[in-house]
């Protein structure tokens, strides 16, 4: 009874506070041109990506060239992180554009 007592001389709960609200801003001259640059290095990324997978694809790849092997699996996570990355952000500042 003495809890029921106190949340009623406390009132209803406070409201959450509205999200503010979504400004789009213009892309500054970095962006832009971080922009304009971004299509080139997906598209440049891409192409690493398929020369990987087609020399792993080769099974005399790992005997011919161990040392390019061990590169290349090495690069080849990163280099679809890069890719991820660059694509998310080109869709971000491509949004605001």
């Amino acid at each position: 009874l003495l809890h029921e007592e106190r949340a009623q001389r406390r009132g209803p709960p406070p409201r959450p506070a509205d999200p503010p609200p979504t400004t789009r801003r213009k892309l500054s001259y970095g962006e832009q041109r971080e922009l304009a640059a971004l299509p080139e290095r997906i598209a440049a990324l891409e192409r690493e990506i398929a020369e990987m997978e087609a020399a792993f694809a080769d099974p005399t790849f790992y005997s011919r060239d161990p040392a390019g092997a061990a590169a290349a699996t090495a690069r080849l996570e990163p280099a679809r992180a890069e890719l991820d990355a660059a694509e998310t952000r080109w869709l971000e500042l491509s949004e605001r554009e």
